[in-house]
């Protein structure tokens, strides 16, 4: 929905369809034969408007690809998923693991987190990538409009390892602060 918000504030910005924003994930649930998905946040852009008809493109996606979907835990664009038939819980219990949107503070034990949209930015190209370690999974976002946040120059990441999301594969490139270090340009002397 943020491409239906941003045309009712005025912006001349085309709305691509559902199929259309959501692609890439479709491709990578694909690849894996995902059956069960969770969301952590961030599903609508604005769910106070027009939440009804997204719902509906949403559950319509969902059947068509035979997914079950666990639960739509709100992010802080979520606004107006109380009324919605969506399974919204506030956090997500899979086994040990906690699905938190990631904009208040993280739950004890292992967590996936939203929120954050992390991506790497190298040589004028923006990648999508994961972030984790040990108990910590930081997930990208999939959405068009989201552009993510770099990661190579935040401290809150460098201990972390990133995956970059390619066109077939997920590469595991190694911690952050060493990749910063590599994307550094070196003075010739």
């Amino acid at each position: 929905g943020y491409h239906q918000v941003r045309r009712r504030s005025g912006d001349a910005i085309p709305a691509p369809s559902l199929g259309d924003e959501l692609q890439a994930l479709t491709a990578g649930l694909r690849a894996v034969g995902v059956r069960k998905l969770v969301i952590a946040g961030d599903l609508f852009e604005d769910g106070r408007h027009g939440l009804r008809e997204l719902e509906e493109e949403l559950l319509s996606y969902l059947e068509a690809e035979r997914l079950e979907l666990v639960c739509v835990v709100p992010g802080n664009h979520d606004r107006g998923l109380s009324e919605s038939r969506l399974p919204v819980r506030p956090m997500c219990h899979l086994g040990a693991w906690t699905v938190a949107h990631g904009d208040g503070p993280r739950p004890e034990g292992p967590c996936v987190q939203g929120h954050e949209h992390p991506a790497i930015r190298a040589a004028g190209v923006t990648r999508p990538c994961f972030l984790y370690f040990e108990g910590h999974l930081v997930l990208p976002a999939y959405a068009s409009h989201a552009a993510g946040c770099q990661v190579l120059h935040d401290r809150r990441w460098a201990s972390m390892r990133c995956a970059v999301v390619g066109a077939e594969e997920v590469v595991d490139l190694g911690v952050v602060s060493a990749l910063a270090r590599r994307s550094q340009p070196r003075r010739i002397r």
